[in-house]
């Protein structure tokens, strides 16, 4: 691993953020006509604005496919917040920590624990799907991160190299 990138989600540090809404039962459901519903109003609602009708469909049809007992199974977090946030903090490799308003405080912890190893970027108008909202920033971001992640490898195996004696 060169690098780490985490999209808009929790990392276990700050405060708890406020929950993000939706019905607890109503994801959970194992009844077809429930989850459907609810899994139409999630993929709609993780967009700040109603993205392309081929994206939208897609997005419906990929969480349509996850076996209901699948989906409540990957949701159940048997962890505390502190185990996810531990794992980050440990890390040596950057961070690119690109997120919503309502992950700003965790991603000031983030930036206060890993300082220059830590990049966090808030989308402030952008929905879950921060990376479609914003495409070319999120697009942007993400190239720039890579290329100096593999620049600065690039560069420390340059001067081992040129550190070896020659016979």
């Amino acid at each position: 691993m060169r690098g780490l990138i985490l999209i808009d989600n929790s990392i276990g540090a700050g405060r708890p953020p406020g929950g993000a809404g939706g019905g607890t039962s109503r994801r959970n459901s194992l009844n077809p006509r429930v989850r459907e519903q609810y899994l139409r109003d999630f993929s709609r609602e993780i967009f700040a604005s109603p993205p392309s009708r081929d994206i939208a469909d897609a997005v419906l049809h990929s969480a349509l496919q996850m076996p209901p007992r699948a989906a409540n199974q990957l949701l159940a977090q048997p962890y505390p917040r502190t185990y996810w946030r531990d794992i980050v903090f440990r890390q040596a490799e950057p961070v690119l920590y690109v997120i919503r308003p309502r992950f700003r405080d965790q991603g000031q912890e983030l930036l206060a624990r890993k300082g220059e190893a830590a990049q966090v970027e808030v989308f402030e108008k952008a929905g879950h799907a921060l990376f479609v909202d914003e495409a070319a920033r999120f697009n942007a971001l993400t190239a720039a991160f890579v290329q100096r992640v593999f620049t600065s490898l690039a560069d420390a195996g340059q001067s081992a190299s040129n550190g070896r004696s020659r016979p």
